[in-house]
């Protein structure tokens, strides 16, 4: 085994042989032969300790090796021997949407497919497995092939009760040029309680900058971030509402749109924040809870209407939940030490007797882009 052979080396069948001997057992057990994706497409039974069998199969795969399970479960594997090439089928992405899975919550997986052969391949069955448990069949009324030179993906919901790093099995079986193909795919999700999660809300009601309004669909980074250390970041994109915020550990606001445009998270248009979002705020703030607000330069401002300015906004949502701070309606820029735009800059000195920069990285190259200037009022510079 562990043998290379071309296309032109083989027929229409291979010949497997392989020598059996285990001095320490009575019988072999159960010996097959597997091709691509784990298909046993051959078996046998060896009763005795010691033999030498032959295998003639179908020369309809990429590759094959040799199986051995014994009576106490234990299993030997060879080196694959293989065949020609590897045909251009099977799974290309499986993946969920969730970038923090939590335990009883719901969360879409996907896998995506592919076949770059000149024939159809036929889909039998998706199965979905977790500990040798079939969690999921795919309904495939609407998925019966890839289309030759063509994708698919199929996508379900899951919500799984249990905790900790889990292995979630997809298995598709189906047919090309009339040979049983089996492809799989493992996504590893690692579960947390939800009683583990801390919850932290973006205003996206507001198409608001850098999340549903100018630089929209922007916050992939942070929700990454915040996941790795159990924080569930929501977009809310209707409304918030008292019940959301019930939860909430930090609500994070940034600048309302000032003007119409197109980004990634679709078209807006400008915003302000209504008397009764400002309530909303300041009834969460005097209830303990915590709130970030995010402004930016004047660059994008209305020049004809001073109420869509960034600073006009912000300010009064910092005065109303009683915050001394407030944000210029200006731009901060460098014409000296810059990162080559006089707007992006590269801060190096820090407050670090304040709490908010506990983390600051000495030496660290850390960027601030296209932002304002901040009065402090009765606040510690950072």
């Amino acid at each position: 085994m562990g043998t290379i052979l071309t296309e032109d080396d083989v027929e229409d069948t291979v010949n497997l042989s392989v020598k059996l001997s285990d001095p320490t057992d009575s019988s072999i057990g159960k010996v097959e032969v597997i091709v691509n994706g784990g298909y046993s497409i051959a078996s046998q039974n060896v009763s005795s300790n010691e033999d030498t069998i032959t295998f003639t199969v179908g020369a309809d795969y990429s590759y094959y090796y040799i199986k051995v399970t014994e009576a106490d479960g234990d299993i030997a594997v060879t080196a694959p021997v293989w065949v020609g090439t590897v045909e251009a089928v099977g799974i290309s992405d499986f993946t969920t949407d969730a970038t923090l899975a939590v335990q009883n919550q719901e969360l879409n997986l996907t896998l995506d497919l592919y076949n770059n052969e000149k024939k159809d391949f036929n889909i039998d069955s998706i199965e979905f497995t977790i500990d040798g448990k079939t969690i999921h069949t795919a309904n495939l009324t609407d998925l019966t092939k890839i289309g030759a030179m063509d994708t698919a993906s199929y996508t379900f919901p899951y919500t799984y009760d249990g905790l900790g790093a889990t292995n979630i099995y997809a298995v598709v079986t189906g047919t090309l040029n009339g040979v049983t193909k089996v492809y799989q795919d493992v996504l590893q999700i690692d579960y947390v309680s939800a009683e583990m999660v801390t919850k932290v809300v973006v205003d996206g009601t507001h198409y608001n900058d850098y999340v549903t309004g100018y630089y929209g669909d922007n916050m992939g980074n942070f929700t990454s971030i915040a996941a790795g250390k159990s924080v569930e970041v929501s977009v809310v994109t209707d409304e918030i509402t008292e019940e959301i915020l019930e939860d909430c550990a930090l609500l994070v606001i940034s600048a309302p749109a000032k003007k119409s445009g197109t980004a990634n998270a679709g078209d807006y248009i400008p915003s302000t924040f209504e008397d009764s979002f400002i309530e909303l705020v300041k009834s969460y703030v005097e209830g303990g809870g915590s709130v970030i607000v995010c402004g930016l330069a004047d660059y994008q401002d209305s020049r004809s209407d001073d109420e869509l300015h960034s600073s006009v906004q912000i300010n009064k949502l910092l005065e109303a939940i009683g915050s001394t701070l407030s944000i210029n309606d200006d731009e901060a820029y460098d014409a000296r030490s810059n990162g080559g735009q006089f707007y992006r800059l590269y801060p190096s000195v820090f407050n670090t007797d304040s709490s908010w920069t506990s983390g600051i990285v000495d030496g660290q190259v850390y960027s601030q882009y296209s932002g304002c200037t901040v009065n402090a009022g009765k606040g510690t510079w950072v």
